[in-house]
């Protein structure tokens, strides 16, 4: 968003957009956070989990700040759920690198994981509560000229949002 503000992009994707009276939010789509865990870990089996079986657990976490640490936060916080943070990192990529070597646990779109759940890299378990979910969005300037491609793009993705 900021870049988006800052005049460095014409538009942005972003994970859990939040309103800026500067900007122009299109509402893409809405997806599931799963847990994520080393095959062979107890959970591994498990189809669905409750948030407070996660207490005590070790975490691999996004750095405080981001996003997805602070809708994470916020959900483990609203089930009472105290967790272990055993480390946090910036990027998706070194969250699931992490938890495959056994770090611990993770909370992540269930998208990002697809392939390292086809190739049993990593478990992902159900995270049976209704609030475990996130947004993305497009961001682009109040009464910015897009170009055509970026109009055509934003455009599609409202298509695609609608049916």
């Amino acid at each position: 968003m900021r870049n988006v503000l800052n005049n460095l992009v014409d538009l942005g994707i972003i994970a859990f957009p939040v309103s800026n009276p500067a900007l122009t939010l299109v509402p893409v789509s809405t997806g599931r956070l799963v847990l994520v865990c080393p095959p062979g870990h107890e959970f591994a089996q498990r189809r669905k989990i409750q948030a407070v079986e996660l207490s005590g657990r070790g975490f691999v976490l996004f750095e405080p700040g981001m996003p997805l640490r602070r809708a994470t936060d916020k959900i483990l916080n609203s089930h009472s759920v105290k967790i272990c943070v055993i480390a946090s990192f910036a990027n998706i990529n070194v969250v699931k690198l992490a938890v495959e070597a056994g770090f611990g646990l993770a909370v992540v779109p269930h998208s990002s994981v697809a392939y390292e759940e086809r190739s049993k890299r990593l478990s992902i378990v159900e995270l049976a509560e209704y609030d475990w979910v996130y947004h993305l969005g497009i961001v682009y300037r109040k009464g910015q000229k897009l170009s055509s491609a970026a109009w055509r793009f934003v455009k599609l993705l409202e298509r695609e949002v609608k049916k």
